[in-house]
C-alpha cells in the first residue's frame, strides 16, 4: 500500500509519538509498503529525507517553542539528541513567559496550530503526487487529526486511522483554554471520530474512556 503518516513528531525528536511511528514506518516499509512520512521541521535536518525505507517530508513547524528552537536557540532545544541544558537568558525567560501565560491561553486546538496550513499543503502534494491509499493522523497535537480530516473531507476514498495517544477533549491535564474552546474540542474530536474509518489509541483505558464519550453523544 502507499501510505501517508501525519505526525507532528519524527525521528530524532525524543517523543513518545516520534518512537512510536518511526519504529512502526520502518516495520512497514520493510513489509513492502511504501510509506510517506510528514512531520515538523527540526534544526539539523533536511526538508526530505529517506530514512530506513521511509520518506520523510518536514513542513512548518510543530510549535512556536520549535521555530524559537530552529533560528535561536538550537543548542539548548529540547527532546532531540545531545540537546544541551544551560542557563536561558533574560531574553529567552521574557519569550516563555509570553508563550506560557498568552500563546497558551489563546491557541486553537494546541500551539501545533501554526503547523496545520503548512503541513496540510504538503500532504496534499504527497497525496496526489504519489496516489496515497491509506491515511494515518497522529494526536497528541490534535492538529494533526485536523490534518487528517481535511484531508478525508477532500479525499473521501482515503482509508483514514486516526491514531490517538493523548485524547483532547477529554485529557486530564489542560491541553488547551476550555474555556474559551472546550465546546468547540469537543465537536471536533466527535467529527474526527465519526469521520476516520478507523480509530486506534495506545491503552485500554482510553478506549474505554472513548466508548463513554461517544456514549454520552448517542454515538456507536
Amino acid at each position: 500500500m502507499r501510505i501517508l503518516i501525519v505526525t507532528a513528531w519524527y525521528h530524532p525528536f525524543i517523543h513518545p509519538r516520534a518512537h512510536r511511528w518511526t519504529a512502526i514506518a520502518g516495520h512497514w516499509a520493510a513489509l513492502g509498503h511504501e510509506v510517506h512520512v510528514l512531520c515538523g521541521r527540526l534544526n539539523g535536518t533536511q526538508r526530505y529525507q529517506h530514512l530506513n525505507g521511509v520518506h520523510v517530508y518536514r513542513a512548518g513547524f510543530d510549535s512556536l517553542k520549535e521555530v524559537f528552537y530552529y533560528f535561536f536557540q538550537g543548542k539548548n532545544a529540547l527532546s532531540r539528541p545531545g540537546g544541551g541544558v544551560r542557563p536561558i537568558g533574560y531574553f529567552t525567560r521574557v519569550l516563555f513567559f509570553i508563550y506560557r501565560n498568552i500563546w497558551k491561553q489563546i491557541h486553537f486546538p494546541d500551539d501545533a496550530c501554526i503547523w496545520y496550513y503548512p503541513a496540510l499543503h504538503r500532504a496534499e502534494n504527497i497525496v496526489k503526487k504519489h496516489k496515497i491509499e491509506a491515511l494515518v493522523s497522529v494526536s497528541f497535537p490534535f492538529t494533526g487529526h485536523l490534518i487528517g480530516l481535511a484531508l478525508k473531507k477532500k479525499h473521501p476514498e482515503l482509508c483514514w486511522v486516526a491514531d490517538t495517544g493523548d485524547p483532547a477533549s477529554i485529557s486530564q491535564v489542560s491541553l488547551y483554554n476550555r474555556f474559551l474552546y472546550g465546546k468547540a474540542i469537543r465537536c471536533l474530536e466527535k467529527k474526527v471520530l465519526q469521520s476516520a474509518d478507523f480509530v486506534s489509541v495506545t491503552t485500554p483505558a482510553l478506549k474505554e474512556k472513548y466508548i463513554q464519550f461517544l456514549a454520552c453523544r448517542g454515538l456507536k
